[in-house]
Formats: C-alpha cells, sequence, structure tokens
C-alpha cells in the first residue's frame, strides 16, 4: 500500500459517532469544534442582553430619582417661599400671659361637657342636659394646659364674637427657621341676618395684615319639618391663590350639613371603619341635639334640648297665664293637658 494514501477509519462502538474524523496521516483523528462556539456565542449573546436591560433599568430608575427629586425641590421653594411670604421674625409681642387655672376646675369642665354630650347621645325620652358654659378663663386655662399652646394661643370672647391670638413657631417648616406665624382667627355672629362669618388674618414683615380666607355662611333651622341645622354658603375667598367661591354653587343654596345628616353611617362598619361609624352618628346626634350656641361677653353656653319640648313648654306656659285668671282654673288646666 503506497504510504501517502489515505486510510479511513471507521469508528466502532466504543467511540462516539457525533466526533467526525478527518487528517491525512493514518491513526489521526481531529474532533470538530464548531457546536462548543456555537454555544459559546449563544451565552455571549445573552449575558449582553442581560447587561443592555440592567442598564436600561438603571437609567429609568436614575430619571425617576432625578424627577423625584427636582420636584421635592421645587415644593420646597415653594413651600418656602409661602412661609417666608406669610410669617415674621420673632413671636407676637403683645400676646397675653399664659391663664393657669387649677387642675380641678378644667376636670369639672371637662366632666360637664362629657356629660352633656353622653345625654345628647343618649335622646329617647331622657331629659335634656344641664347647659355648659365656657368662659374665656377656663378656655384659655385649656390652652396653657397645653406644652404646645402655652404663651402662644389666647382667645377673646365678646357677644356675638370669637377671636383667637396665634403666635406659632414654624421652625420645622421650610424655611421657617426662627420665624413665626402670627395670626388671627376670627368668628362673629349677625343675629339679625343668621349669618355666620369666619376669618384668618396674618401679619406681615411690614407690619401690614393679609387675610389667608373669609368665608360667610347663612345659619338657621330648616322649615320643612325635618329640624335640621341648615347651613348655607354665602360668600369664600382665598386671596393666596386669588379664588372665589363659583356663583352657580352659591346659587343653588345647598345646605352644606346634608352630607353629614344623609351619610350611611353603617356602612362604615366594618373591620378597619367601626371607629368611623361611632362617629359618624355621635356627630350626626350631636346636631340633632344641639339646640344652641350663645355668644357672650367672656362666655360661650351651649344648650341642647328638644325643640318640641320647648314648644309645649312655651305652650304650656301661655296656657297657665291665661286659665290662672279663672276661678276654676286648676280644673281647666287638667282638662287642658289632657287634651294636650
Amino acid at each position: 500500500m503506497d504510504s501517502c494514501s489515505y486510510t479511513k477509519i471507521r469508528p466502532n462502538d466504543d467511540v462516539d459517532s457525533s466526533v467526525v474524523y478527518t487528517g491525512k496521516a493514518v491513526g489521526l483523528v481531529y474532533p470538530s469544534t464548531a457546536p462548543a462556539a456555537a454555544k459559546k456565542k449563544k451565552v455571549k449573546r445573552s449575558r449582553s442582553c442581560c447587561k443592555t436591560c440592567l442598564w436600561v433599568t438603571l437609567v429609568l430608575f436614575g430619571l425617576v430619582v432625578g424627577l423625584t427629586i427636582c420636584a421635592g425641590v421645587k415644593v420646597y421653594m415653594l413651600m418656602a417661599g409661602v412661609v417666608q411670604q406669610y410669617t415674621v421674625v420673632g413671636p407676637m409681642a403683645d400676646m397675653p400671659d399664659a391663664v393657669l387655672v387649677p387642675e380641678e376646675d378644667l376636670t369639672v369642665l371637662k366632666d360637664q361637657a362629657v356629660l352633656f354630650l353622653d345625654t345628647i347621645q343618649a335622646g329617647g325620652s331622657a331629659p335634656p342636659p344641664n347647659d355648659v358654659t365656657v368662659t374665656e378663663t377656663n378656655l384659655n386655662g385649656l390652652a396653657s394646659a397645653s406644652d404646645f399652646l402655652r404663651g402662644k394661643a389666647y382667645a377673646w370672647l365678646q357677644r356675638n364674637e370669637v377671636t383667637v391670638d396665634l403666635s406659632l413657631p414654624t421652625d420645622g417648616l421650610p424655611g421657617g427657621k426662627g420665624r413665626y406665624l402670627v395670626a388671627k382667627n376670627g368668628l362673629t355672629w349677625d343675629p339679625e341676618s343668621s349669618e355666620l362669618r369666619t376669618y384668618t388674618t396674618v401679619r406681615l414683615e411690614d407690619d401690614g395684615e393679609a387675610v389667608i380666607y373669609d368665608a360667610t355662611f347663612h345659619l338657621g333651622r330648616t322649615t320643612n319639618g325635618d329640624d335640621r341645622w341648615n347651613l348655607n354658603l354665602v360668600n369664600l375667598q382665598y386671596p393666596p391663590m386669588d379664588w372665589t367661591a363659583p356663583r352657580d354653587f352659591i346659587d343653588e343654596d345647598s345646605n352644606l350639613l346634608d352630607l353629614l345628616y344623609d351619610a350611611d353611617c353603617s356602612s362604615l362598619d366594618d373591620n378597619d371603619g367601626g371607629d368611623y361609624m361611632e362617629a359618624c352618628e355621635h356627630s350626626r346626634n350631636a346636631l340633632h341635639g344641639l339646640t344652641n350656641i350663645f355668644l357672650n361677653e367672656e362666655e360661650i353656653v351651649f344648650q341642647a334640648g328638644s325643640n318640641d319640648n320647648q314648644a309645649q313648654h312655651r305652650v304650656l306656659v301661655e296656657a297657665v297665664k291665661v286659665l290662672s285668671n279663672k276661678p276654676d282654673w286648676k280644673i281647666q288646666l287638667a282638662r287642658y293637658l289632657v287634651g294636650f
């Protein structure tokens, strides 16, 4: 046999049949590397794809973080500007001293208020609770008992008017370090027009004043037999944003308290809303039970009772006056009461 001729060797059962044998000399075999190269290229491509996805994710995350930081800085700057605009350096100079009231006196006042509200909640045939009177001294004593409000708030009670002076530090607000919110909250009642006005003004750096909001409501009782408090918006202004309540909404003359009167409190009776249901029912009962609030000189008087009982009481008094002038007035009064 010619030594330069090729020899073909067949793979037997002990040799991997997937290997391709090539060569020019006898007994030389060379396995092909094509499958391994394809596998290596596939792994490299997969790593490149993951790397691209990672970079895209990092870029998107960076954009979100950047936009959030920019928005936060913008909001901070806006809030700082508002704080700087409506606050002053230093507290109110003419703020009255804190009023110290014995703790037992404040406890008595709190107990009276709790009993007043509990009696209203009881409703039914329970007699109306005694009036609760909150004096100017006691009101300021409650403020002085608070660590936050002591020496920073003072209430003035005049006839048909309540004014609260505030001098609150704004160190915790953006741009508020070393500055104070010097404000006046007011509430006035006009018995002739049945209008209730609330407003807030703040002192500015130039010793001027700025109105934060000013709202006027008409307050009365409904006349359709359901005996509800009726609160209608007359005017509402918010000067910081140059906003005024739309005339269309005011002309609707809607009762703003209907939202509470008509609320389905039972819908809040679930695992997370039980407290809300109770608050809803208590607020509604308080509105039904509260009959009058008197803003007197240096005191506020809260009065509760059934309007029907009060009306019957007035009729009974008038009947006694008329029948007492007759000889048999006791018998006639008894007959009247039976018919009544």
